[in-house]
């Protein structure tokens, strides 16, 4: 009898310590995607901000002069639509230029017969394949590719976000360097850099 009480507490205690983790663990989940929709509703007005600074700027805009910005993503079209409609809401123009937004998987985004956009918004955290195959088109169309996932400007897209005690634009000098993308003198000496 008491073998058995106590099998029955022991098992009682694990239950709980294995509820207990669990709760923990979908707690952590849900503050990591809080996080990063933080992290991403910061990073669209900053990406709005860094290609109206991108010296060649006027140079990237449609026959009609429009700014096109392409929000790419692998899997998940419905957080790339809810980004345009964000950034929708927040900004209103570019350099007091109208915009239009192209939600595009990677392989749409290099598709011969596609515009060029003026700029890159990752919308997804992209696999290793894609994100090089997103920024070596970048490179070679002289396009911002702008990440608000943390270590993508460290893999080599042009820009993000650097969130200390406030926030500044992140570049990659490599990156920008080998797109012959300049970006405003005044904007780098306040930026966040990688080489």
């Amino acid at each position: 009898m008491f073998y058995s009480c106590l099998v029955n507490l022991r098992s009682t205690r694990w239950l709980r310590l294995v509820v207990l983790g669990l709760l923990v663990a979908v707690n952590c989940l849900a503050f990591a995607n809080e996080v990063q929709e933080r992290r991403i509703q910061i990073s669209l007005p900053v990406f709005a901000r860094v290609i109206a600074v991108d010296n060649g700027f006027r140079d990237k805009l449609t026959d009609k002069n429009v700014v096109t910005l392409a929000f790419v993503y692998s899997d998940n079209r419905s957080q790339a639509v809810h980004m345009t409609q964000s950034l929708r809401s927040k900004i209103k123009n570019i350099a007091s230029m109208k915009y239009q937004t192209q939600v595009v998987t990677v392989a749409e985004l290099m598709d011969a017969n596609a515009i060029t956009p003026t700029a890159i918004f990752l919308a997804q955290n992209l696999p290793a394949e894609q994100i090089n195959s997103v920024i070596a088109y970048a490179k070679a169309k002289q396009r911002i590719v702008f990440s608000p996932f943390v270590g993508d400007v460290e893999r080599g897209a042009s820009a993000g976000i650097a969130i200390t005690s406030r926030v500044n634009p992140f570049f990659n000098l490599t990156t920008l360097r080998e797109s012959k993308v300049e970006i405003h003198a005044l904007l780098m000496q306040m930026s966040k850099t990688h080489e």
